[in-house]
């Protein structure tokens, strides 16, 4: 994880510098956010809700501002996941065999948001940022069939998922240098990108798919984290 992080980080300082170098002065700031979901459908408020958080990973974000308007950059951490399946292939009455299904999926996250400071108190230190914003998620999935000893890929499929938004940012100055921050998003809809190739010894089949929905709609996005200013 922290590998992650330090790579992530030094994406956002390469990409901010060469912005910053441009002739408009810009503020710019890095930020750090933990991304947590909530998924709100079919709630009945007092039932236990284990199941319904989410936190994927880790985000890093670089902030440019100019007067009151500013726009963002957001990377979420690479995820990587893998998960064993098996399924009874034959029984008799004195073994029981198996074929073992290792599917690994792997993605990332890039969000680009734009806001407009619409209140800052006397002090400073309070700002409110509503905006709007465009999420991509792209997700990666192969699965390794083990008829025998030997992994065979049979599969392999990929999803880009886009996500417009609205959000709303609080923003807390710890000092002229440090914020705390919270971020409140609302989805209303999805567009879905598919393509999925199967591999069989005829002949691969490769099937794609557009579609969209609102299930988005039922999920309480948020982002928590700090922010320093350059």
């Amino acid at each position: 994880m922290k590998t992650r992080i330090n790579f992530l980080i030094l994406m956002f300082l390469v990409a901010g510098s060469s912005v910053m170098g441009q002739k408009e002065a810009r503020q710019a700031s890095l930020k750090m956010y933990l991304p947590v979901q909530f998924n709100a459908g079919n709630y009945q408020g007092g039932t236990y809700t284990w199941g319904r958080w989410y936190a994927p990973g880790i985000e890093v974000g670089m902030n440019l501002k100019k007067k009151r308007f500013e726009q963002e950059f957001i990377l979420g951490s690479p995820r990587s996941e893998s998960y064993r399946y098996y399924h009874e292939r034959d029984r008799d009455s004195i073994s029981t065999y198996y074929i073992i299904d290792d599917v690994i999926q792997t993605g990332v996250s890039f969000n680009y948001q734009a806001g407009y400071s619409i209140y800052t108190s006397k002090s400073g230190k309070i700002n409110i940022v509503p905006g709007l914003g465009m999420a991509l998620h792209a997700s990666f999935v192969k699965r390794i069939r083990y008829d025998d000893a030997l992994g065979v890929i049979d599969y392999k499929m990929q999803t880009l998922a886009f996500n417009p938004y609205l959000f709303t940012t609080f923003r807390y100055a710890l000092n002229e240098k440090w914020s705390a921050e919270a971020s409140f998003m609302y989805s209303p809809y999805f567009a879905l990108y598919w393509r999925s190739k199967f591999f069989y010894n005829s002949g691969d089949k490769v099937d794609h798919y557009w579609g969209s929905g609102d299930s988005g709609k039922a999920i309480i996005n948020s982002r928590f984290g700090v922010s320093y200013k350059f």
